[in-house]
C-alpha cells in the first residue's frame, strides 16, 4: 500500500506544545495545519486543536517565527489585498467570459482597512 506523508500530525504537535514549545514555534512544521478542522470534530478528548495550534502560531509570529512561505503571502495580502498576484491579463480574461473585472488590487481603503487590522507590529515583523 502507497502512503503520502506530508510531516503533519495533529496528536504530534499537541504534544510538542507542551513538551518542546519553543522548538516548535521556531519550526515551520508549526504552519502545515491547513485549518480543516477535521482535527477539532474527530477529537475524543473534546479539545479543539485548530484553537492551539491558531494560539501557538500567534505566539510564534509575536516572537519573529514567522516562515518565508507565510510571510511571503502575508506581504502579498498587505501590498495587493489578495493571497497571490493577479496576472496583468486577468481582467481581461474575466471578460471573455462576461464577468466584472477584479483588478490587481483592492480599494485602498480596503487595504487601509487591512492594515489597521494587521497592525503595525506584525507589518514591521513582515519587512524584516
Amino acid at each position: 500500500m502507497f502512503v503520502v506523508s506530508f510531516g503533519f500530525n495533529p496528536r504530534k504537535l499537541l504534544q510538542r506544545v507542551s513538551s518542546d514549545l519553543q522548538g516548535l514555534l521556531e519550526s515551520d512544521e508549526l504552519w502545515l495545519c491547513a485549518w480543516c478542522y477535521r482535527c477539532t470534530e474527530r477529537c475524543p478528548s473534546g479539545i479543539q486543536p485548530t484553537e492551539i495550534f491558531l494560539l501557538t502560531r500567534n505566539l510564534a509570529a509575536r516572537q519573529g517565527h514567522i516562515p518565508a512561505n507565510p510571510r511571503a503571502i502575508m506581504g502579498q495580502i498587505m501590498r495587493s489585498g489578495r493571497s497571490i498576484p493577479v496576472p496583468s491579463d486577468f481582467d481581461e480574461w474575466r471578460g471573455e467570459y462576461g464577468l466584472p473585472p477584479i483588478g490587481a488590487t483592492i480599494s485602498q481603503t480596503a487595504l487601509d482597512e487591512q492594515r489597521k487590522i494587521f497592525g503595525e507590529k506584525l507589518l514591521r515583523r513582515l519587512e524584516a
